[in-house]
């Protein structure tokens, strides 16, 4: 998917003491030098950019003690989309001055090096604004603070991140948008929530793309080209015609070019069980799989439910997602399955696999992925209000071949399973390599959506 860096301002904030006779005149963490600070954050700032695993771009430290200071550096804050705050030191006005221009992370030192004053007062000081036992300001919540550990700010920054590309996203829908039993409503609440742009066109226009790659002697040539290449890729077996998998090859070079023509980079269909079939010749199941591995996002039945969760993993992890149906849990074990999924699903290496039909019509080619047993899962259930999503850690127990769609994951969820029956909502879940609770938990704060995370 193309994206744009998170463009990050990095700011020392500290204090400049005058010792007085017979007062106090410092608070607690004086001392700092002011220079090899400002050299070890830029340091650790380098770390932390070769892991984060998202495009992420630090612009120069700034050390700032003063209101003047602050505002020299405003320009260079206000064309960036977050401020990584170090308060070691300075007062109230210090904070708001920044925190109330952009998105801001504080990190506080502990342990890791000179120790901060707001490891001291952040809590009542800043957040409670120390009048109340609540937050009492709009910028700083809880979770926007950070003690000692580099791990917790790259969570952050890669749900900002996140944020900051889902905007403006486009999706083409291809014959109109769905949501389950939601409908065109789910799809209004992607555009207004999320500001994804959806583009919906006709299926007559799938169809003249299908029928142009299909008279093109060059086209055919590629896709006979692109299936020997795929087939001879290793760990994939095939379990149906061979033209079956040439109509999926096909019908992903027709997708491709109206993702082109649209400029966009994920597309869908409320068509998968029917109309799909009748214009393409085969389900999209193989199509959608071989999108995602290629970094599109290849998305199924048009569900702007859990397309908004689909596109929110996506951009977190960097990696493919994949898009199912829950069953119901119990012994702490919950099925799900779908026919497509990517084979991909660390982003470098494929899953074995095999091509099969799609399971509910029997036709054309699907893919049955074999996930890795023992894997770290992040599973999402996004609410058909939009409101509220459920998030758990799970790991993949077993690939199962129920007489169900093709792609099967049992997964062994970590957490209170009983739970998770009474907290479930909506209907497709989504589930991604990895432990990424903390930055779904992050990015659904800033968007003001409750989140309910299975423990």
């Amino acid at each position: 998917m193309r994206t744009t860096p998170l463009l990050v301002k990095p700011i020392l904030l500290y204090s400049k003491y005058v010792r007085a006779e017979l007062t106090s005149w410092r608070n607690w963490g004086n001392g700092l030098d002011v220079g090899a600070e400002v050299a070890r954050i830029g340091e650790e700032l380098g770390s932390l950019k070769r892991s984060i695993g998202v495009p992420v771009e630090f612009k120069q430290v700034s050390a700032v003690s003063s209101l003047n200071d602050i505002s020299s550096v405003s320009s260079d804050v206000d064309s960036s989309d977050a401020v990584l705050l170090y308060a070691a030191g300075g007062w109230i006005e210090h904070i708001r001055a920044l925190a109330s221009r952009k998105p801001t992370v504080v990190f506080l030192r502990h342990r890791s090096g000179h120790y901060y004053l707001w490891h001291e007062i952040i809590h009542a000081r800043f957040i409670r604004m120390n009048v109340s036992d609540e937050p009492s300001q709009p910028w700083l919540s809880y979770s926007d603070v950070v003690v000692d550990d580099y791990g917790e700010v790259a969570a952050r920054l890669r749900a900002l991140y996140a944020l900051k590309n889902m905007r403006g996203l486009r999706v083409v829908s291809i014959g109109g948008v769905g949501g389950w039993e939601v409908g065109a409503k789910a799809a209004e609440l992607a555009r207004d929530v999320w500001g994804l742009d959806v583009v919906v066109v006709p299926y007559s226009e799938l169809e003249s793309e299908v029928r142009s790659v299909e008279s093109s002697r060059e086209a055919m040539e590629e896709v006979r080209r692109a299936v020997n290449e795929y087939l001879s890729s290793g760990g994939v077996s095939i379990k149906v015609p061979a033209a079956n998998v040439e109509r999926a090859f096909v019908l992903k070079e027709a997708l491709l070019r109206i993702l082109r023509k649209y400029d966009a980079h994920a597309v869908t269909s409320p068509g998968c069980m029917g109309d799909i079939i009748r214009v393409a010749k085969t389900p999209p199941c193989l199509s959608y799989s071989l999108l995602n591995d290629e970094g599109y996002a290849g998305i199924c039945e048009a569900d702007f439910v859990a397309i908004p969760a689909f596109l929110l993993l996506r951009l977190i992890t960097g990696k493919p997602v994949f898009f199912g149906n829950p069953t119901y849990p119990h012994h702490g074990v919950v099925l799900m399955a779908h026919c497509t999924a990517p084979r991909r699903m660390s982003g470098v290496e494929r899953e074995p696999a095999e091509v099969v039909t799609h399971y509910e019509s029997d036709e054309g080619a699907a893919i049955r992925v074999l996930m890795r047993k023992g894997q770290t899962v992040t599973v999402v259930n996004p609410a058909f209000s939009g409101r509220r999503w459920v998030v758990f850690r799970g790991k993949i127990v077993d690939t199962p071949a129920y007489p169900a769609c093709r792609t099967q994951v049992e997964i062994q969820i970590e957490g209170d399973w009983k739970r998770l029956i009474k907290e479930m909502v909506g209907f497709h879940w989504v589930m991604v390599y990895g432990d990424y609770v903390k930055e779904v938990e992050y990015a659904l704060e800033k968007k003001g959506i409750e989140v309910r995370v299975i423990e």
